[in-house]
């Protein structure tokens, strides 16, 4: 035996239906970069060497949920600071991690990270340096609330040498110096966005 539907009824649920299918579903909200601080560390056995690091420009997208929806970062490379030095050998360190030994900032002014996808707390993308670019991942930790903002903390190590950065263009004596200076070269990250 059939139930016949009220008219009205029937023309209500076709209306909230409607409605539901024509609303928007929930998107990443835009955030803009607040603070920061990215620090990267490079070794020697005579010495460790500190400093921080500047973007350029910041554009990331995230969820309601805290998911990362996408993420780009490109770094000012003549931003690049020595913060274990001071003086003289500061601004010769400074110099010299500019030169074509090592970012070649006058050829190559930025590095960048184009993030692809967000994880199991981890960002998969692309890191490109001196022109070259690699697949690569950082895990993250995303803290924070859509309406107050996030905090995004992660770090990850890289090896100079699949991006160039080298005595490369100095000789033999050139060579005998890089050799003693470890591969890898630590960065630390911490991000802090608001609703924009």
């Amino acid at each position: 035996m059939k139930t016949k539907t009220n008219p009205l009824r029937r023309r209500l649920l076709l209306t909230a239906a409607t409605l539901i299918l024509a609303a928007p579903m929930a998107s990443a909200g835009e955030y803009e970069l607040e603070k920061h601080r990215i620090a990267w560390s490079g070794s020697m056995p005579a010495a460790t060497h500190t400093g921080l690091l500047s973007p350029e420009s910041f554009d990331v997208a995230i969820g309601e949920d805290g998911t990362i929806e996408s993420l780009d970062v490109v770094l000012d490379m003549d931003s690049i600071d020595v913060t274990d030095l001071e003086g003289n050998k500061r601004d010769k360190l400074m110099k010299h991690l500019r030169s074509e030994d090592f970012f070649y900032v006058e050829k190559y002014p930025t590095a960048r990270f184009r993030m692809d996808e967000f994880r199991d707390g981890e960002l998969y993308g692309t890191i490109t340096i001196r022109g070259i670019s690699r697949d690569f991942s950082i895990p993250v930790e995303v803290r924070g609330h859509p309406d107050r903002g996030y905090i995004l903390k992660g770090g990850f190590t890289f090896d100079r040498q699949n991006f160039d950065v080298n005595y490369q263009n100095s000789g033999f004596f050139g060579v005998a110096k890089d050799k003693i200076i470890r591969d890898e070269v630590e960065v630390d990250i911490e991000l802090m966005v608001a609703r924009s």
